[in-house]
């Protein structure tokens, strides 16, 4: 995902049909204002099968993304204003001499959890208000209780967000006010060691953990990396094995067909006209399968695809194939032909594909009838035969199931069954 000035964007959350508009493997570009909105706002990307998110999925993730660190934030704020009041509480019973916590008291110690609250957005802010509150508590003779625990969680949070520049100017500041406190006699010089070797082990501390998180990402990102490499040698292997199998015998029934042709125009006489019309089918639905073969292997290999997506912008070249073969296609359009998105072209297309498919195969009867509805927000299409009766049981074939997913991936249905008066329909809603 790239800005419209080239530069690469934080993440951001669009509309499911926003998302089908884009096409599978169409790259989003954002526009200038988009790049200027405030994360989280767009993408969710494109899922690991390669199909586009479902509304639940697109709902998870911006649940997971926004609302679940901003809980832990809060639950972290809330814990340590608790520790940090009763502790201090206590230890104001048990030094009378101290100065009682008045309002000035309550919200020093408020204010460094409070500031954690916007460490993910701000992490250098949590760090100089909680020094702050801790440095003002401590010169105001205050009981010393776990005042120090806001300020130890931001020089965590500090490191650990590589804010390395922020964290040593406030882990200098404090040692600073030590120092200057010891200086003028307020503190012992032992209490200055300890909050020197206090300082120090929070810091060596957090860079230990940081390595560590650090090394866990690169072995996730090789790990990912080589998921990545196997998949790609998987999906040349399968183009290469679809390329020797079937292209091949493809290609050798285009060639034959073309031969059988040109001999029939040689020696015309006695050859019934039956015969021509079906070796012309042969020929150009293997010219078809062979183009749609090339496409899905440029997919497979990850290159630009040299071959047009079909879509209903074709239907009428796949009406004129079934009819050549010596079915009887009759195709009926309601409401005004929309702009579809290239998924919804392709599943259109191959809805109707299969469905006529099927009827010559196992309907018994060479008619059909296709219709194609556009509405507002949505596509129809349904094809009916005229055959017998028959089911096709909740999954059907291989090409019923590969129908039913390939509408359902696009957040469509399709339903399937026979008629009460006989023959066999199916039905897809897909969204527009």
């Amino acid at each position: 995902m790239v800005c419209g000035q080239g530069l690469p964007t934080l993440p951001v959350v669009i509309e499911r049909s926003d998302f089908l508009k884009l096409g599978h493997h169409a790259p989003l570009r954002l526009t200038p204002r988009e790049c200027s909105l405030p994360a989280p706002w767009v993408l969710l990307r494109e899922q690991p099968n390669g199909l586009p998110p479902t509304d639940a999925e697109l709902t998870r993730s911006l649940y997971g993304r926004m609302v679940k660190p901003r809980r832990r934030d809060l639950l972290v704020a809330l814990a340590v204003a608790v520790a940090q009041l009763v502790g201090s509480f206590g230890a104001a019973s048990n030094e009378p001499a101290a100065r009682s916590i008045d309002l000035l008291g309550v919200l020093l110690l408020l204010a460094g959890p409070l500031a954690l609250l916007v460490r993910r957005d701000r992490p250098e802010l949590p760090l100089f208000v909680s020094l702050v509150a801790l440095v003002s508590y401590l010169s105001l003779d205050y009981a010393t209780g776990p005042i120090f625990l806001s300020f130890g969680i931001a020089v965590v949070d500090g490191v650990l967000r590589r804010r390395r520049l922020a964290v040593a100017v406030a882990v200098g500041s404090w040692e600073a006010s030590v120092l200057i406190a010891a200086a003028v006699g307020e503190i012992g010089w032992g209490e200055v060691t300890g909050a020197t070797a206090w300082t120090l082990a929070v810091v060596a501390v957090s860079e230990v953990v940081r390595v560590r998180r650090q090394g866990a990402e690169q072995e996730r990102a090789r790990v990912e990396q080589e998921r990545l490499r196997v998949a790609g040698q998987e999906r040349l292997m399968i183009a290469r094995e679809l390329h020797d199998v079937l292209a091949h015998s493809i290609s050798v029934i285009s060639v034959q067909s073309g031969v059988a042709l040109h001999l029939l125009d040689e020696r015309p006489e006695g050859v019934p006209e039956q015969v021509r019309a079906a070796l012309a089918a042969i020929r150009q639905a293997s010219g078809d399968g062979l183009r749609d073969l090339q496409r899905t292997l440029d997919v497979l290999r990850e290159q630009p695809t040299r071959t047009p997506t079909p879509g209903l912008s074709e239907l009428g070249r796949l009406l004129d194939g079934a009819r050549a073969s010596g079915l009887e296609v009759t195709c009926t359009v309601d409401g005004v032909a929309s702009d579809l998105t290239v998924p919804v072209g392709l599943a259109a297309y191959r809805v109707v594909q299969e469905s006529l498919t099927n009827v010559s195969r196992h309907a018994g009867t060479p008619r059909a009838r296709v219709r194609v509805t556009y509405a507002d927000r949505s596509l129809e299409v349904r094809i009916d035969d005229d055959g017998p009766a028959r089911q096709a049981g909740n999954g059907g074939g291989r090409g019923l199931l590969g129908m039913r997913e390939r509408v359902a991936a696009l957040g469509g249905t399709l339903e399937t069954g026979a008629r009460p008066d006989g023959g066999f329909s199916v039905h897809a809603r897909l969204p527009a």
